[in-house]
């Protein structure tokens, strides 16, 4: 009789070892799922500052190229010049131009120059105008664009620019 007992005993013993031993193979696979996800959460932010420091680099390239886009002698005839420059490469026919007068400030830095430019055209050319005007060396700003069809169904439209250049402010 003491056999039997000695092995339901015996078996009872490795049962509850093997339950204590999954039970700590689940906390260590838990803790590993852990250390899985802080490492993915650091993948996540180092990615995200190598990010940022390559755009930080951009950046910096672009602040130290910019006072090369400023110029000092920028006035209404010069800024024409440049685009109808751009709008001949456009296809596009300068119609009118207006100087507009600003007020400016003496206390700024900077000082605005800007024309109003009337156009005739279609869509894609205006399109690649203004990507044009916003790859130009000088820093220019399209303050307002309004577009007339000038028939119905044709692709043929009128348009009115207001673009404004920067220049350093002579003191």
């Amino acid at each position: 009789m003491k056999k039997p007992v000695f092995k339901i005993i015996f078996i009872a013993i490795v049962l509850v070892l093997f339950i204590l031993l999954l039970l700590n193979f689940s906390k260590n696979l838990s803790a590993f799922k852990t250390t899985r996800d802080k490492y993915s959460y650091s993948t996540h932010y180092l990615n995200n500052l190598s990010y940022f420091t390559k755009r930080l680099s951009q950046i910096e390239k672009q602040i130290k190229n910019a006072p090369k886009r400023i110029i000092l002698n920028l006035n209404p005839i010069l800024l024409l010049n440049h685009c109808s420059k751009l709008a001949g490469k456009s296809n596009i026919d300068i119609v009118s131009y207006n100087p507009i007068s600003k007020l400016s400030k003496d206390e700024t830095e900077f000082k605005e120059v800007s024309i109003e430019i009337h156009v005739k055209t279609d869509y894609l050319n205006l399109i690649k105008f203004i990507n044009k005007v916003e790859n130009l060396d000088l820093i220019i700003k399209i303050d307002d664009l309004e577009i007339y069809r000038i028939e119905p169904y044709s692709s043929g439209i009128k348009s009115k620019i207001i673009l404004t250049g920067f220049a350093i402010n002579e003191k």
